[in-house]
């Protein structure tokens, strides 16, 4: 075929400009796709709450559409003197009348400083998960070229925060840390001022960019984002808010009574980051085929695309009983192919993932999630996740070879009370994991799991390039529960928030944690080889091995942390804003070790920014 006529190339320039003018003319986009820390949605769920309504959807991120359906829920004769100042803000950050083509730039000055340099090293130690830190400039770019279609892409200049490997157990596997907060006691997110050096420049953005399409009561979105699934406050047990992004296809179908997601993220392949011990040296007293997880790789021809790793789950949201309850179902898999194949029967919505179940190749969970407001300023909210449960099998504890529980449960209650044109909101909430939770082995549990090989669990990694020796990181961390398994974690919040002006809020969390982590080897349970069948908290590791830790088996004590914290934010004037979290952490028994003496810190984030 012949190139066409050179004419049409500045026609086609001509129309697409005119397109870019006239779109926002002839309708307004509501694709947008806003955040799962929303102050719009924040604002929303106060304002449900405060009018004995169940909560709005809690599977997150929601695009405008959705939103602004939520707003046309409440009713606005019901509407308080007190609770106008919320409305008029979600109501008029949702109808903003944006171009076609729009353009935010964000400068952002962040310090970090911390007390303890010796024993809170590695980066699960904060409680300000330091992969949240805002880079030092952001340049937004959002599209809107039609009505149905909205885009956007972030540029971003700041440091990789995610950029060492720190030994947390003598002899043991190097697991995550930075050179900004660890062994530092004083940094910033400014590029070459100490500690940072220029290779420490970030090349992992963009951190939030997708393409989102949909229509009125639909959504599709395509790229990298945060995702939360649940009204939890200290996690949600399927989908946690603590992973900075989920590679993913996100698609919701909604009215004013029921949602429906499906999900699909991918997550790098194991094979990347778990090698056998004779790659990777000696430890003393293990087997020769010990396999161990490490948080770094020199570049040297990796990551190989040696595999595949799927998120892929569904959610149905029920809203009933006069608007006042929420009912989910909730069912996912993990999906593990080493030669990088994918069988579709796994990403086919409106199915029964259970069904598809191949020991070597899946993981499936379950989870039911529900919410009541039965009066004005107070919601009751709970989940429960199913990893693992006997039914047929061996019952743990009652005969050799039984397969362990893999359990969670959560209850919490929330209110919003709005004053003087802002909403004071607490919740106290209770959470329980048993030991197994999250584990499993990649022979499908038929038996002890084989030491050479990586686990099939619902631990995925975030990988991080480091221009310091070309290296490699890898963030492992639940897909669901930010504090794992074998924890029992009480949380307490209480703040105060005037939208789009101030927010001040206070939280305190008691975690305590048995011996059992992410890490730990899963196995079948024996009566005759106690301890056998532990409940959480366990207080004994001796007949288990781990991943990361060779002296994992002489844990001996519950690990118990304090954590207070106080967190703010004030918009000054305009688009100037500062923002900060101080954070003092206790632990009692530390690495789970009975001798160990306790250990505290103090940490602290102060940022200023400035939208232009």
């Amino acid at each position: 075929m012949p190139p066409p006529p050179t004419h049409v190339y500045p026609c086609l320039a001509v129309f697409l400009s005119l397109l870019l003018i006239a779109a926002p003319l002839y309708a307004q986009n509501h694709q947008k796709i806003h955040p799962i820390d929303s102050p719009v949605y924040r604002a929303i769920t106060s304002l449900y709450i405060a009018h004995g309504m169940a909560l709005p959807s809690t599977t997150g991120p929601w695009s405008e559409d959705e939103l602004l359906l939520m707003l046309e829920r409440l009713d606005l004769q019901q509407l308080r003197a007190d609770e106008e100042a919320a409305y008029n803000f979600a109501y008029k950050e949702l109808l903003q009348q944006p171009s076609a083509l729009d353009f935010t730039l964000r400068l952002n000055l962040e310090a970090y400083a911390h007390t303890n340099t010796k024993d809170f090293t590695l980066l699960s130690d904060y409680i300000r998960e330091p992969n949240r830190a805002n880079n030092l400039v952001d340049f937004d770019t959002e599209l809107r070229i039609i009505d149905h279609v909205y885009g956007l892409f972030t540029f971003s200049l700041g440091n990789t925060m995610v950029n060492k490997a720190v030994e947390a157990y003598p002899g043991g596997s190097p697991l995550l840390g930075s050179a900004f907060f660890g062994e530092t006691a004083f940094s910033t997110n400014v590029p070459v001022v100490p500690p940072a050096e220029l290779s420490d420049i970030g090349f992992n953005f963009p951190i939030r960019s997708f393409a989102a399409f949909g229509g009125t009561g639909w959504s599709v979105q395509a790229g990298r984002d945060r995702l939360s699934w649940g009204p939890g406050e200290s996690g949600n047990f399927l989908v946690g808010d603590h992973i900075q992004y989920h590679n993913t296809v996100h698609t919701s179908f909604y009215n004013k009574n029921l949602k429906y997601t499906f999900n699909v993220s991918s997550f790098v392949s194991p094979n990347e980051y778990y090698t056998a011990r004779n790659e990777s040296g000696s430890f003393d007293g293990w087997s020769t085929e010990h396999s161990i997880v490490n948080a770094w790789r020199p570049y040297d021809g990796w990551p190989k695309l040696d595999g595949t790793n799927l998120f892929i789950a569904h959610r149905l949201e029920w809203r009933t009983l006069y608007n006042k309850l929420n009912l989910v179902l909730m069912e996912g898999v993990i999906y593990q192919n080493d030669t990088g194949a994918v069988d579709l029967q796994y990403i086919l919505p409106f199915t029964f993932l259970h069904n598809q179940y191949r020991q070597e190749n899946s993981n499936s969970i379950l989870a039911f999630e529900a919410d009541f407001t039965p009066i004005p300023f107070l919601n009751i909210y709970g989940q429960v996740v199913l990893d693992e449960y006997a039914l047929a099998e061996t019952v743990p504890g009652k005969g050799d070879g039984a397969r362990p529980d893999g359990m969670g449960f959560m209850l919490g209650v929330k209110t919003a009370i709005p004053i003087a044109a802002g909403m004071l909101t607490g919740s106290v909430e209770g959470a329980v994991t048993t030991p197994y939770l999250y584990l499993r082995s990649t022979n499908g549990g038929s038996d002890e799991q084989d030491m050479a090989m990586r686990p099939l669990n619902f631990v995925v990694a975030t990988r991080y390039f480091s221009a310091n020796d070309n290296q490699f990181f890898y963030d492992e961390s639940p897909l669901g529960y930010r504090w794992g398994n074998d924890a029992i974690v009480m949380n307490i919040n209480g703040g105060y928030e005037r939208y789009g002006k101030w927010a001040l809020e206070a939280n305190y969390m008691l975690m305590v944690h048995g011996t059992f982590d992410q890490w730990t080897i899963w196995g079948i349970v024996n009566v005759s080889e106690p301890p056998y069948n532990q409940t959480t908290p366990t207080t004994s590791h001796a007949n288990k091995d781990s991943y990361a830790d060779p002296s994992a088996r002489s844990r001996n004590a519950v690990e118990v942390m304090n954590a207070f914290s106080l967190v703010g934010s004030w918009t000054i004037w305009r688009a100037l804003k500062v923002y900060g979290q101080a954070d003092l952490v206790n632990i009692v028994h530390p690495e789970n070790i009975k001798t160990n003496k306790p250990i505290t810190d103090l940490q602290f984030t102060l940022g200023v920014s400035y939208t232009f």
